[in-house]
């Protein structure tokens, strides 16, 4: 989206899904309430130290986050795209094992119109059949600590996060449980690398935008009957391998006691200090 901050143009991304600018404003939060602290009178602090250091932080995840999320995005967008005119296969490991790190920062925003150019030009896409297994890979994190962890919360939210994954969005999962606990993230990953380097090795093709194994349908292709095959045979492997992963090495219920959770702070109370 592309917008002005006082006549200046600026292109501001889309940060739906996305958390590395949070965790850039609530770092940023801090210096700048402390130095509002000291700088502004007693009497005006409980109002305007909050208001200023929103405007302030806002201002600079805008301004400044912006386009430099813009410019890594556009970079790994060319990169990604090389390796899928060059290598299937190998652009199906290292996209299958690290495109849902692009979704942690929000770094995939500028592979969606390349996905969606593919579409539109020739109706179909090859980049969006890799990325497919990453969802995929996710969903089964989820399930498998469902299936490990005998905390009924747990079980709930695990259980959810991996029916949303296998529908095409894998935030709930991600977020919820898989990046929170243990190593769940990174070893449903090794699945996905494994199912991505088996569908890049028998070329596969996708003929439409949804993902995971809701998106099965875009799979069936006239001139390719065999593409559907690929697609089982590499979901079945990224589900297989993503499961014995994190179900072996990547959670236990001991990781849900070492989670550390933020201590609560009454923001106008401490501006009154």
């Amino acid at each position: 989206m592309n917008a002005t901050f006082f006549g200046l143009p600026i292109h501001i991304p889309q940060y739906t899904y996305s958390i590395f600018p949070i965790i850039f404003a609530a770092w940023l939060a801090r210096p700048v309430g402390n130095w509002l602290k000291k700088v502004l009178p007693l009497s005006l602090r409980s109002i305007f130290q909050p208001l200023f250091t929103v405007f302030i932080v806002t201002t600079a995840v805008l301004v400044v986050m912006g386009p430099v999320i813009s410019l890594i995005s556009s970079a790994f967008a060319s990169v990604i795209n090389l390796l899928v005119t060059s290598n299937e296969a190998i652009a199906g490991l290292i996209i299958g094992g690290l495109y849902q790190v692009l979704v942690i920062f929000g770094l995939h925003w500028m592979v969606v119109p390349i996905v969606s150019n593919d579409i539109a030009m020739t109706g179909h896409s090859v980049l969006n059949a890799l990325i497919n297994f990453t969802m995929i890979a996710q969903g089964t994190g989820a399930l498998a600590v469902w299936a490990k962890t005998k905390r009924a919360d747990i079980k709930g939210l695990s259980l959810a996060g991996a029916l949303s994954g296998y529908a095409g969005v894998t935030e709930p999962a991600m977020y919820g449980i898989n990046l929170k606990y243990g190593h769940v993230f990174w070893m449903a990953n090794i699945g996905g690398a494994v199912g991505g380097l088996i569908a890049g090795l028998f070329k596969i093709d996708m003929f439409g935008f949804t993902g995971s194994l809701i998106g099965f349908p875009s799979f069936f292709s006239k001139t390719n009957p065999n593409n559907i095959w690929a697609f089982v045979i590499a979901s079945v492997a990224t589900i297989v391998v993503s499961f014995i992963c994190v179900y072996f090495w990547g959670f236990s219920d001991a990781d849900l006691d070492k989670v550390k959770k933020a201590q609560k702070k009454n923001v106008f109370k401490d501006a009154t200090k």
